[in-house]
């Protein structure tokens, strides 16, 4: 990832409301933060809409630098920038109490040093607009590998005057140009562009929305004008399009709002497409490409080719944007473009793999080879069943908010802290039982048609009681779909010893369907995981070898099984309960078991470093006697949550250093569906 010089600008309304800024340089030594100053800024000051942008962003840039220690905080982070010769990246961040500055041509100003010139004149600042948000979805990166666009263009019988007809064609052909080589579907072309059929086509896991239409601002707020299904003119207010969009189940990276050649600078739709950006990006849009103003052909025949080269090269928005307007500087719109974005990084996608490391040799054949003499012990994370149980992050914040967590922001989307509050809060089994009901809600809410209808309208204890069967059944829909599940292509390897956090049986069930007779054992951490565990023990085959096999494998769930609630491991004193045991560990997980973990290579899939799960789990697999990470085999560890990192190689050293041990250890950059779909590729 590229290095910057980093300066952050926040502005927000004081108790007068009055508009006030501080700004923070961030730097390794600390950051340097100024105090909240005033402005003197008026939204609706007629300077502030002259056509001219050299007049706008003289006022602007007057407005902000006026203020003594910003304009020496921003002289002191392009110094560095110079010094170190990296690009200074400049975000503001506007309070959404002062969200009306959003309308206004930040991206204008000039250099408080040199007025003559733009700030944002070259690639060397690069700038973004940062949002503030309190969404319950969590902004991920998303691999690079198989990104897909949706390319709408909606040009509506009926409309009044004021628009101009947008040319259909003409916009489709700068925009498939533009997105070359990324597949694209096209709407509006020959079926009509309506609201329906885009957020049809987006639900099948589009990438990137490039939208193209008239925009409007009225009583309601901004508004777009899509169409209906004869073609006809249809407005949709930007609260219902960001609601319908915060409604897929996996809503698009970056979404480009275009509005070419249509009524001119002083038409009151100017700010249409600005104002949508903020809310898109506040319902879980990572990325906001808007236009504000009429963005002309030659420009974006020239600016989204350039834009859509970078993103390809790095997946950073803003800095994909500031390439490409250094590109149109000459052109009199060439300041239209704006990047909304709800990431430091700004970046929305990566090329996943492995990051660089000291070994010379292929970590692919590595793990294939392991994998195919039976020599890999999976260990597998919460990950793994996402597409069923959701993310625990997600689950987490769902919770914080329906039972009023008070705690931090910055805890609310750790689950058992969240459930600890409300097993104190409430009652012990509490979380247990809301857990059960959210995976239900979740499973139905999405594969309702893969579960028995005599499953669909479980009550609350019955929902306990079946829980197990209606994820088993979802389970086997979506292996008999998707040659890519992870638990069947996993399973295919017919390996002796499985570990997993899932309490479910959807490994255990890919084990059965590739002929294997799998037996499960618990860790024994408290009396109903025991009894569980000895369950499992009584029912396992009676021709059952006492070694692991590949005909008779075992499954160790670590955390808990779904045919006992009370063995599940869900709060903060459960996982400390858990650590307590760890050291008697060794005298309940199979013999079988310790070898494999002391004689194979381990590839630890669906973990997210900073989790408990992760941290408890090897916590735990460290106590038991005789392991030892230290030996000829590489193990491996799949990231699934790239916008924790921002260097492969220091995480990497970060994860040793925390394990306390020096185990050959190599971090995939990417996801399980990631990895799964190149390890699929390349044994082939």
């Amino acid at each position: 990832m590229k290095s910057y010089s980093e300066l952050e600008i926040v502005i927000q309304r004081d108790a007068q409301d009055h508009f006030q800024v501080s700004a923070r340089q961030r730097v390794n030594e600390g950051d340097a933060i100024t105090p909240f100053m005033r402005i003197a800024l008026d939204p609706a000051d007629p300077v502030l809409r002259n056509p001219d942008p050299h007049v706008v962003g003289t006022a602007m840039s007057n407005a902000l630098f006026a203020v003594a220690e910003l304009n020496s905080l921003f002289v002191a982070a392009r110094k560095d920038a110079t010094v170190r010769r990296v690009p200074l990246r400049i975000r503001i961040r506007i309070d959404p109490g002062a969200a009306i500055l959003h309308s206004l041509a930040w991206e204008t100003m000039v250099d408080p040093v040199d007025p003559t010139v733009q700030l944002l004149r070259d690639a060397q600042v690069v700038f973004s607009r940062y949002l503030f948000t309190r969404a319950f979805r969590l902004p991920l990166l998303r691999p690079s590998q198989g990104i897909r666009a949706l390319l709408v263009v909606a040009d509506p019988h009926g409309l009044s005057d004021d628009f101009a007809a947008i040319d259909v064609e003409a916009e489709i052909g700068v925009a498939r140009r533009a997105l070359t080589p990324i597949p694209a579907r096209t709407l509006g072309q020959t079926e009509p562009a309506t609201l329906d059929g885009l957020m049809a086509g987006l639900s099948d896991n589009i990438d990137i929305l490039y939208l193209v239409c008239h925009g409007t601002v009225g009583p309601n707020g901004a508004a777009l004008w899509l169409q209906d299904n004869r073609g006809r003119a249809d407005l949709v207010t930007g609260e219902q399009f960001a609601a319908r969009i915060n409604a897929l189940d996996r809503p698009p990276s970056l979404i480009v709002l275009c509005s070419c050649q249509s009524a001119g600078v002083g038409h009151p739709g100017r700010d249409a497409l600005t104002a949508l950006g903020p809310m898109l990006a506040r319902e879980g849009v990572p990325a906001v490409l808007a236009m504000q103003g009429n963005l002309s052909m030659d420009t974006a025949a020239t600016f989204m080719p350039a834009f859509f080269k970078q993103l390809a090269e790095h997946g950073e928005v803003d800095l994909a944007t500031a390439v490409a307007r250094s590109r149109v500087m000459a052109n009199p719109d060439w300041w239209m473009p704006v990047v909304f974005t709800r990431l430091d990084s700004a970046r929305i996608w990566y090329p996943p793999g492995f990051g660089v490391s000291g070994a010379s040799s292929d970590p692919w054949q590595s793990i294939i080879g392991n994998l195919k003499a039976a020599a890999c012990t999976p260990i597998l994370g919460p990950a793994m069943s996402e597409n069923l149980f959701g993310a625990r992050a997600d689950l987490a914040k769902l919770w914080g908010q329906i039972y009023r967590y008070p705690m931090s922001d910055r805890d609310t989307d750790d689950l058992p802290r969240v459930a600890q509050y409300l097993a104190v809060t409430r009652e012990g089994v509490f979380p247990r039982r809301e857990f059960f009901k959210s995976v239900y809600r979740r499973i139905l809410d999405r594969f309702k048609e893969d579960v028995p209808p005599n499953l669909r309208n479980l009550d609350d204890s019955d929902i306990i009681e079946q829980l197990g069967t209606v994820v088993s059944a979802a389970g086997a829909a979506l292996r008999r779909r998707d040659p890519d599940e992870p638990h069947r292509v996993l399973a295919a390897y017919r390996l002796p010893v499985y570990i997993t956090t899932d309490p479910s049986n959807l490994l255990i069930d890919a084990l059965v369907e590739q002929g294997a007779k799998p037996r499960v054992r618990l860790v024994r951490w408290n009396g109903a995981a025991a009894q569980c565990d000895d369950d499992h023990v009584a029912n396992a085959p009676p021709e059952s070898p006492t070694k692991a096999t590949r005909d008779y494998p075992i499954v160790v769930k670590l955390f808990g099984d779904l045919a006992s609630p009370a063995s599940l491991v869900l709060t903060e004193d459960q996982f400390f309960d858990y650590l307590t045991k760890a050291p008697t560990i060794k005298d309940i997980v199979p013999p079988a078991v310790k070898s494999r973990l002391s004689d194979s290579a381990l590839l630890f899939l669906g973990f997210d470093v900073d989790s408990w799960e992760f941290r408890v789990m090897y916590r735990s697999l460290l106590q038991l006697e005789g392991v030892n990470l230290l030996l000829d085999y590489e193990h491996f560890a799949v990231q699934i949550d790239p916008n924790s990192i921002l260097d492969l190689n220091n995480a990497r050293r970060y994860i040793e250093k925390y394990l306390q041990l020096k185990a050959k250890l190599r971090l995939y950059w990417g996801d399980v569906a990631a990895f799964i779909s190149e390890l699929s590729q390349r044994d082939k």
